[in-house]
């Protein structure tokens, strides 16, 4: 089952970085009136990825994974970069998810709905900002996102 689980997380981050190929530095730029732009929305996405990650193996990804200054403007490469490190550690950590070993009482099926539904919800708050500002995903670019049945390999 985890390899399973391992494999629909796979897909989930593939798409957000699908999202993040998608977009120009215009588009990553946008901010709204309230909340966080687009380019602090990747970062909030990459920096729940470690939050949780650490919280499961503290020693294991503290240092394996970028932390960035709070007042660092992560550039488009250091998300690419962030997105694909802690994707791989999730697969990691799905493919030899022990629930005795976790500092959490989530099961692998927890934690993996719980990041799905993070993630997605913030494609929707990215895809609202772009609209916003006026320069939003095309409708083909936008339909992409929630074709789970294809990996980013387009």
């Amino acid at each position: 089952m985890s390899v399973e689980l391992a494999r629909t997380y796979q897909i989930c981050a593939e798409h957000t970085a699908y999202l993040l190929d998608q977009l120009s530095e215009e588009q990553l730029d946008v901010k709204l009136p309230k909340g966080q732009g687009v380019r602090a929305t990747f970062r909030h996405i990459y920096t729940v990825r470690r939050m949780w990650l650490e919280q499961f193996n503290k020693a294991k990804w503290s240092e394996a994974l970028p932390k960035w200054d709070k007042n660092y403007k992560v550039t488009t490469e250091d998300l690419r970069q962030a997105l694909e490190v802690s994707k791989q550690a999730w697969i990691e950590e799905f493919t030899n998810w022990e629930p005795d070993k976790k500092k959490s009482s989530k099961s692998a099926s927890d934690q993996l709905g719980y990041l799905v539904a993070h993630e997605s919800y913030h494609w929707a708050m990215i895809e609202i900002a772009l609209r916003h500002a006026e320069c939003e995903l095309s409708q083909s670019q936008s339909y992409s996102l929630w074709e789970w049945g294809k990996t980013r390999n387009r």
